[in-house]
């Protein structure tokens, strides 16, 4: 709406702002979506991974990757949409917390980890140029799938000081939600980013990461401003008392399933 007011979009349409005021409902983020479901889930699911003994974790671990992971190269058997899907976004949940649980590669050096990232770069950069393979490059696939792994154990590895990463932790998911608003991205970044693949590779890398810095810091700024109207016009307090309503909803509810 502000985006609107402030001639940034070109169109108003009532029944769209409606759609953007209900984003879960309406499937305006995916990734927001997903997480919506995965939000009521994670006690459940916290039961039991977080008490399974760690022999079992990692059986649990291999079956996942090797049933949503590694079948996807050959069929969508369950659904994961190539990983645009709550499934997905649950089962990664799951391996994450049963990859901790059964200390997954925890034993392993780091530079044993960086060479196993390379390999799984490689091995998927390699794929789509000389045999033009897409599957590896999607969200289910098991090199991309264990290069996001590797990542999580490395970077957990890293200790900082300081709080400037504690304070703009809490910003970053306003990053995806700027960078894929309706009018931000159909106005303004989608195609925006093509001359990037028709430089050579050194400058390219530069552009990207330039590029990437810019959307980045846009949408820091963004929800920065974002989270200081919000308390502002007090959304936290109003949050927490719809919470609260619905929980008491559901105690009633409850007790009618005697």
């Amino acid at each position: 709406m502000l985006f609107t007011l402030a001639g940034c979009n070109p169109v108003w349409e009532k029944a769209d702002m409606i759609r953007c005021a209900f984003p879960v409902t309406f499937g305006k983020f995916w990734y927001f979506t997903a997480f919506f479901a995965l939000f009521f889930a994670i006690p459940i699911l916290n039961k039991f991974m977080f008490t399974v003994e760690e022999q079992s974790a990692k059986i649990a671990f291999l079956i996942l990757i090797i049933l949503f992971s590694c079948m996807g190269l050959f069929a969508d058997a369950f659904k994961t949409q190539g990983g645009y899907s709550t499934l997905w976004l649950i089962i990664l949940y799951c391996i994450g917390a049963l990859a901790k649980r059964g200390k997954v590669l925890e034993q392993k050096k780091s530079f044993t980890l960086i060479i196993m990232w390379a390999i799984c770069i490689f091995w998927t950069w390699a794929a789509h140029v000389f045999q033009g393979n897409e599957q590896l490059t999607n969200f289910v696939s098991p090199t991309i799938l264990l290069s996001g792994l590797l990542m999580v154990i490395l970077f957990s590895r890293i200790r900082l000081k300081g709080t400037v990463i504690a304070n703009l932790s809490p910003l970053a998911f306003g990053i995806y939600l700027f960078q894929l608003n309706q009018v931000i991205w159909n106005n303004y970044l989608r195609g925006a980013f093509t001359f990037v693949a028709e430089t050579n590779i050194i400058l390219g890398v530069v552009y990207a990461f330039a590029c990437a810095a810019l959307i980045f810091i846009s949408g820091l700024v963004v929800e920065f401003l974002r989270t200081k109207i919000a308390k502002v016009i007090k959304i936290p307090e109003l949050s927490k008392k719809i919470v609260s309503v619905f929980h008491w909803m559901l105690k009633k509810v409850c007790v009618i399933l005697k």
